[in-house]
């Protein structure tokens, strides 16, 4: 089963690199910034973490789980 992390951080990054990019080439400035720029590299940043904890996370492997020894038995 795919990880959530993974298309969530491909989208954010698709995201911020389309909006730093538009805000680099098309600098408009709202009270002194360029919100475009300012706020797409953050959200690239953000889309690059989720995207590498997702393909660490898979990488992983899986916990094999408490042994029947550790269990608790049903006898009294």
């Amino acid at each position: 089963m795919i990880d959530l992390r993974l298309p969530v951080g491909i989208f954010f990054m698709l995201v911020g690199a389309i909006l730093s990019g538009y805000g680099y080439l098309y600098p408009m400035l709202v009270q002194g910034y360029n919100v475009n720029l300012d706020w797409g590299l953050p959200i690239f940043i953000f889309g690059a973490l989720m995207t590498v904890f997702g393909i660490v996370a898979q990488r992983r492997p899986p916990d094999p789980g408490p042994k029947s020894a550790d269990l608790p038995s049903a006898k009294p």
